[in-house]
């Protein structure tokens, strides 16, 4: 899990062997969760004030998603 962002929103994912996974946002003080449609072995690198940032696990791919949406936004 990470915590990004001051403290307005946790970003969660899981990695386990080679299985891939969502991307969860979840808004502190509300019952508000957001994933993403894309699954991977996500790692979380960074966020800027629009993107959230995170790494395939399994690929070493880097994509950038929306912070707020989790739309994704493009990769490297």
């Amino acid at each position: 899990m990470a915590l990004l962002g001051g403290l307005a929103a946790i970003w969660a994912s899981c990695v386990y062997g080679v299985s891939a996974y969502k991307l969860y946002r979840c808004e502190i003080g509300s019952a508000t969760l957001t994933q993403t449609t894309t699954s991977g072995a996500w790692t979380v690198l960074g966020a800027s004030s629009s993107y959230l940032y995170v790494a395939d696990y399994n690929t070493g791919d880097v994509y950038r998603f929306d912070k707020t949406t989790l739309a994704l936004a493009g990769s490297r």
